[in-house]
C-alpha cells in the first residue's frame, strides 16, 4: 500500500432514493448525481453545497453527462427519454424521445451523445435517436455509429470495497460506503450510494512507499480526514 496520504471526506445529502450515476465535470468544479427518486443534483464539488436540482424525469435516473464544455448536462432514464439540462441554471434545455431505457450517457467531441443503444446526432440535437443497426453502411450516417473506445482504468478507481491507486489498495470502504455508482477527476472520488447519499474523497500524497497499512475501520460525522503515514 502507499504511505504518505491523506483523504479528506465529504457526505452529500439531499436525494431520496438510491443513487445510480455520478459524473464530474470537465473542469471538476461541479458534480451531477441521477437517482432513483426521479431528480438529477447538481452539486459544488469543492464544498458540497447543492447548486441545482432537476426534476422533469418520470423515471429512475440511470445515467449523467456533461458535454465537453461543461455548459449543459444530459440525463439518461427508465421512462425512456434523454433530457439536456442548462448547468448553470438548471433549465431543461429538450427532451428527446429515444423510446428504450439508456443506462450510459457520454459527450463526443462535436457535441453528440454517446447511448448503450445508438448516438444522438451532433449539436443543434434534432429528437432523432440513431440504432447502430438502423444506418446501412453506405449512409452518411453510419459515421455517427458508436465505436469502441480503448480500455482506460484511472490511475485512481473504486473496485469492490477499496479505492485504489494503480494497482495498490489505499482505502478500505465499510459497507455502508460502497458505492453503487463512482466517478474519479484527478485525486477526486465521488461515489453514489443505495442510501441516497453521495460521498467525495478528495485524495493528496506526499509520497509513496511500499508498506503495508491496516485500513480504516469505521467514519462518522459528515466530513473527517484521514491520513497515513
Amino acid at each position: 500500500m502507499e504511505k504518505n496520504w491523506s483523504a479528506m471526506l465529504q457526505i452529500l445529502e439531499g436525494h431520496s432514493g438510491s443513487v445510480n450515476a455520478v459524473t464530474f465535470s470537465p473542469d471538476g468544479k461541479q458534480l451531477a448525481s441521477g437517482s432513483w427518486d426521479h431528480t438529477i443534483r447538481l452539486w459544488d464539488a469543492a464544498t458540497g453545497a447543492m447548486l441545482q436540482t432537476l426534476e422533469g424525469h418520470s423515471g429512475y435516473i440511470s445515467a449523467v453527462a456533461f458535454s465537453p464544455d461543461g455548459k449543459q448536462l444530459a440525463s439518461g432514464s427508465d421512462d425512456e427519454t434523454i433530457r439536456l439540462w442548462d448547468a448553470a441554471t438548471g433549465a431543461m434545455l429538450q427532451t428527446l424521445e429515444v423510446d428504450t431505457a439508456v443506462s450510459t450517457l457520454s459527450f463526443s467531441n462535436d457535441g453528440s451523445i454517446m447511448t448503450d443503444h445508438g448516438r444522438l446526432d451532433a449539436m443543434p440535437l434534432r429528437n432523432s435517436f440513431v440504432p447502430p443497426s438502423s444506418v446501412p453502411p453506405s449512409h452518411p450516417l453510419s459515421l455517427l455509429q458508436p465505436v469502441p473506445s480503448p480500455s482506460f482504468r484511472p490511475r485512481i478507481f473504486v473496485r469492490d470495497e477499496w479505492i485504489v491507486h494503480g494497482e495498490n489498495r489505499m482505502l478500505w470502504l465499510p459497507p455502508d460506503y460502497r458505492p453503487s455508482c463512482s466517478a474519479v477527476h484527478d485525486g477526486v472520488v465521488c461515489m453514489g450510494h443505495r442510501s441516497g447519499r453521495v460521498s467525495i474523497f478528495e485524495l493528496e500524497f506526499s509520497s509513496t512507499f511500499s508498506s503495508t497499512t491496516s485500513p480504516p475501520t469505521s467514519y462518522a460525522g459528515t466530513a473527517l480526514s484521514i491520513h497515513n503515514g
